[in-house]
């Protein structure tokens, strides 16, 4: 006669069993994709942090003494040739002024860019090294919060936003083939 009642009873205890089933399942889920995100993270930045330090110990290369030395014995050398060219440029342009043909300007210009080049070559080259390395960093580290997060950007979009990040770019900068090549 109560046998209804039993089977109501046991109807709601199967919901319950089913809603409780589901639930536990998509929290297992859920906590197992956030692990799977945390370990994914943590091993590509452990090695993206560990391409990071072999490329310091590389960049420490530039502080060692002998080195140094070579650097300067390099920047050195520029000067010298700098100074060789300098009084070549003025020689040139005294033979040609006897003849009417001299260029000054061109010869001014390409003193001061002799000048330039050779105050640049023994720092430059050295700091865009170390440079390329901590962006290098950048770029990785950003990269890695892209593939846990899921989201889909396209790569020079995420660069120009790491960029505008390092550089304080504004949004409005637009870069195209023509601001290079005019």
């Amino acid at each position: 006669m109560f046998d209804w009642i039993s089977k109501i009873v046991e109807a709601i205890s199967n919901s319950i069993g089913n809603m409780v089933s589901f639930l536990g399942t998509q929290l297992a889920n859920a906590v197992f994709d956030a692990i799977l995100k945390w370990f994914y993270e943590m091993i590509y930045n452990a090695v993206a942090d560990f391409f990071t330090e072999m490329g310091k110990m590389g960049a420490e290369m530039f502080d060692l003494s002998w080195v140094q030395a070579t650097v300067t014995l390099f920047t050195y050398f520029g000067w010298a040739l700098f100074a060789t060219g300098t009084v070549v440029a003025i020689f040139d342009v005294a033979v040609e002024y006897q003849s009417g043909r001299a260029n000054i300007k061109t010869a001014s210009i390409n003193v001061i860019k002799g000048f330039f080049a050779c105050s640049l070559i023994g720092i430059v080259p050295i700091e865009l090294y170390k440079f390329c390395i901590a962006l290098q960093n950048t770029f990785a580290h950003g990269l890695t919060g892209l593939m846990v997060s899921g989201k889909t950007v396209d790569l020079s979009g995420e660069s120009t936003s790491v960029l505008e990040g390092c550089f304080k770019i504004s949004a409005q900068t637009t870069f195209n083939l023509s601001t290079f090549c005019a």
